[in-house]
């Protein structure tokens, strides 16, 4: 607890080097975490009661295959991943980058009981012994959690990110079904649309970003259902202040003790070849003067007398 967090990272991560060099992937006492994975279910949902966070199940449409699942669900922030613990109702680990505090948190210590898969992103390594880990994990017949998108979405028009093609390539490589999860927030009500298993079988290792692309439009359509179910609301009732002072602010309102900020998401994000975020299209008039030769990109009616 008195060292500095940048230290305890390093500690960590040597650890997880150190066992990988040995051949320890760490898979071990399941029949253990499953049992924890029941208690950190019933903490969760104690939590969210005590906050008067309601779960609402939208559907529920996998089936038991007898295949192991990568639940992928869409990143929302807040209690998202407490919310999709609770509605699964099955054990199951959780991949998580960047943990940072949570090495010496309570959170962190019911993650390692339940059973978790844990790296730093930036690190080619540790992002490789992750990758081999879970494949291990689910090939032994253990489910796991992965945020296929990376980071939160605080996109105010994306209805879901670009995901890693991480969660794909693992499912191939451990002939795992994979399950989209979609998950929206509408203040202290948090709605879960669960949708069927698809099993990655029909591709190859070479094709998994078709196969990414697959479970995106998957978890856009599973948004769309549950957006059809909420109340309408007119465009003159939201304020213009809207996405910063109460987006934003409940998408990082229950971060706890975990320190995670917008840069942090723009860090994390995948920005695919070729697309462009709408706030880098538009900085340039954050810095530009206007004049007479550039009135038209501000759509400015000038005189001709003067700019």
């Amino acid at each position: 607890m008195k060292r500095k967090l940048t230290e305890v990272e390093q500690l960590y991560r040597k650890s997880r080097y150190e066992r990988y060099d040995k051949g320890d992937l760490n898979i071990k006492h399941l029949s253990g975490h499953r049992f924890a994975n029941g208690l950190l279910t019933l903490l969760v949902k104690l939590q969210r009661i005590s906050k008067r966070q309601k779960l609402i199940i939208v559907n529920d449409r996998r089936e038991d295959t007898g295949k192991a699942i990568i639940f992928s669900p869409t990143h929302i922030g807040g209690v998202d991943i407490e919310m999709v613990f609770e509605g699964i109702r099955v054990p199951t680990w959780l991949m998580l980058a960047d943990p940072r505090e949570l090495y010496r948190s309570f959170s962190g210590a019911m993650l390692d009981l339940n059973g978790v898969i844990v790296f730093d992103s930036d690190h080619k390594k540790d992002r490789h012994i992750a990758k081999l880990r879970s494949i291990e994990l689910l090939r032994r017949g253990t489910n796991l959690i992965i945020f296929s998108e990376g980071a939160y979405n605080i996109s105010p028009n994306q209805l879901v990110m670009h995901p890693y093609a991480g969660t794909a390539e693992i499912a191939l490589e451990a002939n795992a079904d994979i399950v989209p999860i979609a998950l929206v927030r509408d203040g202290k009500r948090y709605y879960m649309n669960i949708g069927k298993n698809f099993d990655p079988r029909d591709y190859s290792l070479e094709q998994k970003y078709k196969l990414t692309d697959l479970l995106r439009d998957n978890l856009a359509t599973l948004l769309w259902e549950i957006m059809e179910q909420l109340p309408l609301t007119r465009r003159n009732t939201v304020n213009d202040h809207y996405y910063e002072e109460v987006f934003l602010k409940d998408m990082f309102a229950d971060v706890g003790n975990y320190t995670y900020t917008i840069d942090d998401v723009k860090e994390t994000l995948l920005r695919p070849k070729g697309i462009v975020e709408p706030d880098e299209v538009f900085a340039f008039m954050d810095v530009m003067k206007p004049n007479r030769e550039n009135a038209f990109l501000f759509r400015l009616k000038m005189k001709s007398h003067g700019a």
